[in-house]
């Protein structure tokens, strides 16, 4: 088996730089507000920052390459994370370098970089493990690209050609079959999404309806979960009606992002909709928590 190493590139201090911006950020958001929900949101969004942060700073100082006469092998984070690529399935590769025109939609990446997946100008959808854009090969399969920038490129290259894979050029071609709630993948979370909005939107509303609620409710919560302002029930009941229409425009909007990416690959566009599953789910909870409490 045959290793090869990346170039060397300044990816790593970009997105160490990114890293440190966003956790000042979202750390100054927490030190001006005073509320429980927002508090809570920004706590969680904070590690989940962190832990895609870290991550890709892990997948980027550790990547290498590998070749043998089966396989092609993109290794990183100390080998915990292995991409295996069939050499039977690579249709052809493509060289590249200087700016990379791309659209990224997970990862970094810049014009000089790339980590993650990234739509490439005239190519596709890519993975892209690309620590410099001095020389860049791309290799198509039939599902999805993937970007690659070893040192030693013209050996890399020999060692391609005597696998039988040949240099070629491609063109990429939008996906117009976008119907994409036939796939139960799409289906599923956006109708659990959609249930549990309902949740949040008619349950305050028909325990007012029914008299359920107390004379007084607490509208506004400090961040340890002390009310700091009350009233009526009707004004609980709308402001968490408030709640699920901010849930239902984060759901219409994960759709929207879910259905142009499904363009270019429909086996990842889903899991945009568990960003909407995900706020959906802390509102729930928090709403539970609230009418355990105060009911």
């Amino acid at each position: 088996m045959n290793k090869f190493k990346p170039i060397s590139g300044s990816g790593l201090l970009s997105i160490i730089t990114n890293t440190i911006i966003y956790n000042a950020a979202v750390i100054l958001l927490m030190l001006l507000v005073d509320s429980y929900e927002i508090m809570e949101l920004l706590k969680i969004c904070l590690i989940g920052l962190d832990i895609y942060f870290i991550y890709y700073i892990l997948m980027y100082s550790t990547v290498y390459y590998c070749l043998d006469q089966e396989n092609i092998y993109i290794n990183s984070i100390f080998g915990l994370k292995k991409v295996v690529i069939p050499i039977k399935e690579i249709r052809g590769y493509k060289k590249q370098s200087g700016y990379m025109k791309s659209m990224r939609i997970s990862g970094f990446s810049k014009y000089y970089y790339a980590i993650g997946r990234n739509i490439i100008d005239k190519l596709g959808n890519t993975y892209m493990y690309v620590t410099s854009n001095k020389s860049i090969i791309y290799l198509k399969t039939d599902k999805i690209n993937y970007g690659i920038s070893p040192e030693k490129i013209e050996e890399f290259e020999k060692m391609l050609k005597q696998a039988g894979i040949q240099e070629r050029d491609w063109q990429f071609k939008l996906d117009k079959n976008t119907n994409i709630f036939k796939d139960k993948r799409y289906f599923t979370p956006f109708i659990i999404v959609t249930i549990m909005i309902l949740i949040i939107t008619l349950t305050p509303m028909i325990f007012y309806l029914y008299n359920l609620l107390p004379d007084k409710m607490p509208l506004v919560f400090d961040a340890k979960f002390t009310p700091v302002g009350f009233g009526e029930g009707k004004q609980f009941a709308f402001k968490q009606m408030m709640y699920g229409a901010l849930n239902m425009v984060i759901l219409f909007c994960m759709y929207y992002v879910s259905y142009f990416y499904s363009k270019y690959d429909k086996n990842y566009a889903y899991k945009f909709l568990y960003i909407s599953l995900f706020f959906s789910t802390v509102f729930l909870i928090f709403q539970i928590r609230i009418l355990h409490v105060f009911l």
